[in-house]
């Protein structure tokens, strides 16, 4: 699905926007304050692995580096319409670098639910530390990334694979293709090695 349609689908919602998002290339963050400003979205919510192409387990790994491109995309996602951010770090990121950047975003544990609207959110960054939520007044989704494992069901939704836009009234899920290249930028290049 296009921006465009999405934006156009969603202009007179009544509901809120959330914007979900995991395991991003710096390169990309531009790209989605670009498209929560269009969709003019009150949450975004990141999975982890805010700074994707700087992996702490890779030997050319440098905090220095990582903390200078952390602090871009969080001035970055600050500037954004978001209202309310909320980051769930994952296994590539230093914690220490991530607080006290900015008041409007909230570094939260994997494992924490938040509710929105008539929304429980289960969020983590990898699939298996999520909560597993019983709610019987309202609708229980749950986001994850880390790596494209997906779940058979409207209620997992994994923003390494997507990123997924959720409106909760009434309540839609649109999911949208990340950039071309983001998984080469993420280190993934089995799409670029069937080429060969």
């Amino acid at each position: 699905m296009r921006i465009g349609r999405i934006v156009k689908e969603l202009k007179n919602t009544r509901g809120e926007i959330i914007v979900h998002i995991s395991d991003t290339p710096s390169m990309v963050i531009s790209y989605v304050v670009n498209l929560v400003n269009r969709l003019r979205a009150k949450y975004l919510i990141h999975t982890g692995d805010f700074v994707d192409e700087m992996k702490s387990s890779h030997p050319l790994y440098s905090s220095k580096g990582y903390s200078k491109k952390l602090e871009n995309l969080i001035r970055k996602l600050t500037l954004s319409s978001a209202e309310y951010i909320y980051m769930i770090p994952g296994n590539h990121d230093e914690v220490e670098f991530i607080s006290g950047f900015s008041e409007k975003i909230k570094i939260i544990p994997e494992g924490t639910v938040i509710e929105i609207d008539n929304l429980v959110i289960s969020t983590a960054h990898k699939y298996e530390n999520l909560k597993i939520v019983n709610q019987d007044e309202k609708r229980v989704i749950y986001m994850y990334g880390h790596n494209c494992y997906s779940v058979d069901s409207m209620n997992y939704l994994n923003g390494y694979c997507s990123i997924n836009i959720i409106v909760t009234k009434p309540y839609g899920v649109f999911k949208l293709k990340y950039p071309f290249l983001t998984d080469f930028l993420r280190g993934n290049y089995s799409h670029f090695r069937k080429g060969l």
